[in-house]
């Protein structure tokens, strides 16, 4: 996760070993010394020293996307874990046209579905990729998907 995605009240620290190791952690303005994960942050800010912009360490990315209220999204060319308000992608494990997406159209989906999921395909979504190019979401699938519900 790179620091440009954290919201405001958060930012990225790290002590030597963990700047090292590509390990560093999310901290919470007042949240008495330690990380997401509970690391104290009894040294300097390495990783703002060094101007690192990667966040290495899992539970405080797991801990960060739980605080915001994140939503998952599947497809066959991986996973994405996006902000539930902005749809900003935070996370990308994949390949492909995936790596390229930017943000979700979550207002159009809101629209179309009534509801902000936690989990979806991401075929049922409208995207921009990162040029700003926009990606219609598949009318067919969710078509199909309404379908199977019902």
């Amino acid at each position: 996760m790179n620091i440009s995605n954290l919201r405001l009240g958060y930012n990225i620290f790290g002590n030597k070993g963990n700047v090292w190791s590509n390990q560093c952690h999310i901290a919470a303005s007042g949240l008495s010394g330690t990380t997401l994960c509970g690391v104290p942050m009894l040294s300097n800010n390495w990783a703002r020293i060094e101007e690192v912009d990667h966040i290495g360490c899992e539970e405080c990315k797991t801990q960060y996307i739980q605080r915001i209220e994140a939503i998952g999204i599947e497809s066959s060319h991986g996973t994405l874990i996006v902000d539930a308000d902005s749809g900003k992608v935070l996370e990308c494990n994949g390949e492909g046209y995936i790596t390229k997406i930017d943000r979700l159209d979550i207002e159009e989906y809101q629209v179309h579905y009534g509801i902000i999921p936690d989990y979806e395909d991401i075929l049922c979504f409208g995207f921009w990729y990162k040029n700003g190019d926009y990606n219609l979401p598949d009318y067919e699938f969710r078509k199909n998907i309404t379908n199977l519900i019902n």
